[in-house]
């Protein structure tokens, strides 16, 4: 947050040089990862971000009950296993697979771009359903 915060407020550059250096920050990603790879963790970032703000918005309606409690398990392991980061991803998912015998990192890099890009499809479904939750607690609150 202090990068942040010296880019945005001290950092003596324009605001086009600022917009810049985020842009390069979230573009970077591409050096260390494939492309689907690294578009999928963007992607699962944005809507995880996403989901998020939307049960932040439920919990403030005070319908957190109204949330359908079956979808989020599957999409929680899903995310965990595929986390672009070590602590989450990698140092859970490589004991699991090299237990089963599969020790070759190019097998697990394949396998958690997979996973990532389920996890991306359980987190729109989330969205859509935290988005109807939403929908009804509007409904039910104006009428």
């Amino acid at each position: 947050f202090d990068l942040v915060r010296y880019i945005v407020i001290d950092a003596p550059i324009n605001a086009f040089e600022k917009l810049r250096f985020f842009w390069d920050v979230q573009t970077g990603i591409y050096t260390a990862y494939s492309s689907s790879q690294a578009t999928g963790i963007l992607l699962f970032g944005l809507l995880f971000g996403i989901n998020g703000a939307m049960i932040l918005k439920v919990i403030r309606s005070g319908a957190l009950k109204l949330i359908p409690k079956k979808s989020g398990g599957a999409s929680f392991m899903f995310a965990l296993l595929s986390g672009g980061c070590v602590a989450c991803g990698t140092s859970i998912l490589a004991p699991l697979l090299a237990t089963a015998g599969a020790t070759s990192s190019a097998f697990t890099t394949s396998l958690s771009n997979w996973l990532s890009w389920i996890s991306i499809i359980f987190i729109s479904y989330s969205i859509y359903k935290l988005g109807s939750v939403i929908n009804n607690v509007k409904k039910t609150g104006s009428s």
